[in-house]
């Protein structure tokens, strides 16, 4: 036989590994550590830096041959170990090997500060003898699984995942995202490796001290990657929404993408140093998007059952905050409305001056108001308009919100316990007063003007956007003079991330089967069974107040969809039409014309004073039977394994009818109503609010 050449694997792992410990630390003589304890926290720190260069590398790849069509739009670039040819794979096992050949049994000191898996892994070190991280093993399992999770996560929501071939303009703006994020990535990670490297020789042990530290380099690449961004993504709007990425303009992309790419930095080099034993998460900035504001959303809401007041924009970019109380895998949190008083966003204001911020829900505030209400609202007056009948919507919260979230999966169920009051609208064109002259949104600083309102004329500070109407403020509310609606529609919207409960055509209105009537307790509930009227304590479902309600405007009474979260449509019906020169923001008809003389009429008050030819025509909508709706959720994307900063919160629910017979039969009132809402989640430190939670586990917290 000839001579057989055996190697040491685990031998060669530790001596390469401690070659890397004396490039990152450099030599000293009098480490804080071990020897073997620097071996093994360099490994880490390499290996972990590794597997996401390689991670990004592979998703940027695969989304460059995607985008130019050498690889088939079905394939799915943000999962990174199913790329096709992937490297992250290998990189990914030979990690783990590594790691557990530098890290043997006895590193106590260094295993110690890997206490807990956080959510949405937080099972994998429930194999040993405690449910927290008992041996190397799960820890290894633990901080790699988190790396691929965030990889995936930000590669979806920084990538995208067009659903078409992008032009070569946008596709050229992608693939830089992608080169900068993956330089932006090893920069941080090179970085705060060296200074831990530093503070272990300076005599601090193996607590991770550098969270924050930056000794000039992260800001600078920081800066030339929004300066690429500013450069390559000098595209048309329309051309980059496709990508589906966390920006549109140059701007945007320029600071989503460096924000995230900093987050992920940060967040996942401290996982190779330390996990902490509690859920450092306790604050949550909430954004709002709708239209093609930030970024093209799925944001809608359909009301009613005669088609005119579907796939309705909601506000894009009015903002809210709410509270966590999480345990320490970061599950199970509960969910608490935080009023942000001293914020320019502050969405609680007094009933006798919207401009006084407080923080009391539907109550007297003794120390803001001087005992007088506060009120609480989801997002500022909302403007809808439907078959020639505006109107603006105050939606008031009534109670705090009910909730449970999981602060790494994203999934959510949140009641929210609201009054909608409806109020006749100013004009087609505006139905709720605007705030005009306001570049600034939610700053804080009136620099605006109310136009219609209880305060026209008066300083206003923008807090959000209809895609289709304009800016407006909880400033600037409607007149009370207007109210078509009492003290309020009661319509309790229970959001979630996964599937809304299904709807179905139960009830009867004389002889024909309906969503939605109302509770025989209380009319300003909609419902669609006795079980809604019960819950309330407000009798049966047995009663309508409005029109005689239908399950659709099909003038065959059939609505044909695919599925029951689709949009339906009357395919027998003869189209809508609409005027062709103010369309919605989503290109749907907003002004509704019987002739040419309908769109002369509104002339003076459409963009340019011409509300142009009534020509566009549009088959009416109308929600399925059974009816329902898919939300989901992900650290930066809408994959099961994510997080909290970004969800699609559904629901499914009846809204009972106002006063105003018009606004009734317009819209179709009692009716069913679908809500969709694309939330951005900015996480922040339970211990400050002003600090920023850097994923996965939160190192960065003071």
């Amino acid at each position: 036989m000839g001579n057989t050449r055996r190697t040491n694997l685990g031998g060669l792992i530790a001596a390469a590994a401690v070659v890397a410990a004396l490039f990152v630390f450099g030599v000293s003589p009098a480490l804080a550590q071990t020897n073997d304890e620097a071996v093994c926290r360099a490994t880490i720190a390499e290996h972990v830096s590794k597997f996401l260069a390689t991670a990004f590398k592979d998703h940027a790849s695969c989304h460059k041959k995607r985008s130019a069509g050498k690889l088939p739009l079905v394939t799915d670039c943000n999962q990174v170990l199913s790329i096709p040819k992937n490297k992250s794979g290998s990189v990914y096992s030979s990690a783990s090997v590594a790691i557990l050949a530098a890290c043997p049994p006895g590193l106590t000191n260094v295993l110690a500060e890997f206490s807990r898996c956080p959510s949405p892994h937080s099972t994998l070190d429930d194999d040993g003898a405690t449910s927290g991280i008992d041996d190397f093993q799960e820890a290894t399992d633990c901080i790699l699984n988190l790396a691929l999770t965030v990889s995936d996560g930000a590669s979806a929501k920084l990538l995208g995942h067009p659903t078409t071939l992008p032009t070569k303009a946008a596709a050229k703006c992608q693939a830089d995202i992608g080169k900068v994020v993956t330089k932006q990535v090893k920069t941080i990670a090179k970085t705060r490796s060296k200074c831990q490297g530093t503070a272990d020789q300076e005599g601090n042990g193996v607590n991770y001290s550098c969270a924050t530290f930056d000794d000039g380099k992260i800001a600078k690449s920081l800066s030339k990657l929004q300066g690429q961004m500013i450069k390559s993504c000098l595209v048309p709007p329309d051309e980059t929404a496709v990508l589906e990425s966390c920006g549109q303009t140059p701007a945007q992309l320029a600071e989503c993408v460096g924000r995230i790419s900093s987050s992920v930095g940060g967040g996942l080099i401290a996982t190779a140093f330390e996990l902490p034993a509690t859920c450092n998460i306790g604050h949550v900035a909430i954004a709002i998007h709708a239209g093609n504001g930030v970024r093209r959303t799925a944001t809608n809401f359909d009301v009613g059952y005669n088609g005119l007041g579907h796939e309705v924009d909601l506000l894009d970019g009015f903002e809210g905050a709410v509270d966590l109380s999480c345990n320490d895998d970061c599950l199970n949190c509960a969910v608490t409305i935080a009023p942000v008083k001293d914020q320019g966003k502050s969405f609680c204001r007094c009933d006798a001056d919207p401009t006084i911020h407080c923080d009391t829900i539907g109550g007297p505030d003794a120390d803001d108001c001087g005992g007088g209400g506060c009120t609480c609202m989801f997002g500022p007056p909302l403007a809808l308009s439907a078959a020639a009948t505006p109107t603006c919507v105050v939606n008031k919260l009534v109670a705090d919100i009910e909730g449970v979230a999981d602060a790494g999966t994203g999934v959510s169920t949140t009641t929210v316990y609201n009054t909608a009051v409806v109020h006749t609208g100013i004009t087609q064109t505006q139905p709720c007063p605007t705030c005009n002259g306001d570049l600034v949104t939610n700053d804080g600083v009136r620099a605006g003007t109310c136009s219609g309102g209880t305060r026209p004329g008066g300083a206003c500070d923008r807090n959000g956007n209809s895609p289709d109407f304009g800016p407006v403020s909880y400033d600037c509310q409607p007149s009370p003079g207007a109210n078509i609606s009492g003290t309020g529609l009661k319509v309790k919207f229970d959001l979630t991330s996964v599937d809304a409960p299904l709807r179905s055509t139960e009830l009867l209105d004389g002889p024909r089967p309906v969503f939605c009537l109302q509770c025989s307790g209380d009319t300003a509930i909609g419902c669609s069974s006795d079980d809604d009227c019960l819950a309330a304590g407000a009798g049966t479902c047995t009663v309508n107040t409005g029109p005689q309600a239908r399950a659709n405007g099909c003038s065959d009474g059939i609505c044909t969809a695919a599925a029951p979260e689709d949009a339906g449509n009357c395919e027998m019906s003869p189209p809508d039409l609409f005027c062709d020169g103010m369309p919605r923001r989503s290109g749907r008809g907003l002004l509704a014309c019987a002739s040419q003389g309908d769109c002369d009429a509104l002339g003076s008050s459409c963009p340019g004073g011409n509300c142009g030819t009534c020509s566009l025509l549009q088959v009416r909508s109308c929600l399925p039977n059974p009816f329902g709706a898919k939300g989901t959720h992900g650290y930066f994307g809408s994959t099961e394994a994510s997080g909290v900063h970004g969800a699609d919160l559904a629901a499914t629910l009846c809204v009972a009818p106002t006063a105003n017979v018009g606004v009734n039969t317009s819209v179709g009132l009692p009716g069913p109503g679908r809500l969709k809402i694309t939330f951005e989640f900015d996480g922040r430190c339970a211990s400050n609010h002003a600090v920023r939670f850097e994923i996965p586990g939160g190192s960065n917290c003071p």
